[in-house]
């Protein structure tokens, strides 16, 4: 990706949530080639769940580099990782339960991660769904 910033006006929501998932795809493939892996930090909340939903249907989901894609967390609200107002339900929901992402070592994700992490909202980062790193874990 490039340093030059631009701006880009919708027509809408959903011209901004799939412009927003054409440029996810866009950039892990670029990230993909020149480093072998592409970094995705979530954002929670109502936002980008359309963007997320995009991402996990065809045709984006079948461009995406699932293989060499590390998925982060950007935060998480102090509730259960079933609440309505969970952004790790929500992720799950929209995104990581409809693609091909492979989880790290069940202490590092899924509820009772995200359930720790609420508790220490001191923690910068969850850890990555890639599959080199699960394969490694095993």
């Amino acid at each position: 990706m490039g340093s030059d910033a631009s701006v880009t006006i919708c027509a809408d929501a959903n011209g901004l949530a799939e412009g927003a998932a054409q440029l996810v795809v866009d950039a892990a493939h670029e990230a993909a080639e020149a480093r072998g892996r592409f970094m995705l930090c979530l954002a929670g909340g109502a936002t980008p769940r359309a963007t997320y939903e995009r991402l996990a249907r065809p045709p984006l989901s079948a461009r995406m580099p699932w293989d060499r894609t590390w998925i982060f967390f950007g935060d998480e609200r102090a509730v259960a990782p079933d609440d309505d107002e969970s952004n790790y339900r929500m992720a799950q929901e929209a995104l990581l339960s409809r693609v091909p992402v492979v989880t790290l070592p069940r202490s590092h994700t899924g509820p009772a991660f995200a359930r720790r992490f609420c508790t220490s909202c001191s923690a910068a980062w969850l850890s990555p769904w890639h599959t080199e790193a699960a394969a490694t874990a095993r």
